[in-house]
């Protein structure tokens, strides 16, 4: 006797073909990466001259480490997307 398998259970994968669905969600990465990569530089810039620092150190050091969260952040959302 063969059992007749249930597929109320499986999850349904959202569709990746709806045009406006996909753009608005690259829209928002690109606003959440200027986020944090302008506030990772405004940080800096405020640092720095709170401490009167001769070369924008802290500016520098924030906009690299922005860059760098905001390119982990990407990856991690289009890993998200693409499952």
């Amino acid at each position: 006797m063969k059992r007749k398998i249930n597929n109320k259970h499986k999850k349904d994968k959202p569709e990746k073909n709806k045009p406006l669905k996909n753009w608005a969600f690259f829209v928002g990465i690109a606003f959440q990466m200027t986020i944090i990569i302008g506030g990772s530089i405004w940080f800096g810039i405020f640092l720095d001259n709170k401490l009167s620092n001769s070369f924008p150190w802290f500016t520098v050091s924030f906009a690299l480490v922005g860059v760098g969260a905001s390119i982990t952040h990407v990856i991690l959302e289009l890993k998200r997307f693409l499952e």
